[in-house]
């Protein structure tokens, strides 16, 4: 997935993620904050699920963090407000006239 919008989901409902470092999901996920980044690794993958598993306060802890986290800043209204920003800075408020075009 490119961005991560299962991650963000599962936020949403105070779920911790375990994501790998090389894609776009890292973007939603705070590293031991609100879910769990790490490498390509299968032995590392399967310890940090049974990290998650066996220790109760750290997967409420993440999850907390991460329906925190993700209900303030991925919230439509708050996508919109950043995506009129960029689009604030990339259109140009006035149409100026070239001097140097003119015949």
């Amino acid at each position: 997935e490119g961005f991560g919008i299962s991650v963000l989901e599962a936020a949403a409902h105070g779920k911790p993620a375990i994501v790998t470092d090389t894609s776009g999901v890292v973007d939603s996920v705070e590293n031991m904050k609100t879910g769990i980044i790490i490498g390509e690794n299968v032995l590392k993958i399967a310890e940090m699920i049974i990290k998650l598993l066996d220790n109760i306060e750290l997967r409420i802890e993440l999850g907390r963090n991460a329906k925190k986290r993700t209900l303030s800043k991925f919230t439509w209204t708050s996508v919109i407000k950043e995506y009129l920003t960029i689009l604030d800075l990339l259109i140009p408020h006035k149409c100026e006239k070239s001097t140097t075009n003119q015949i």
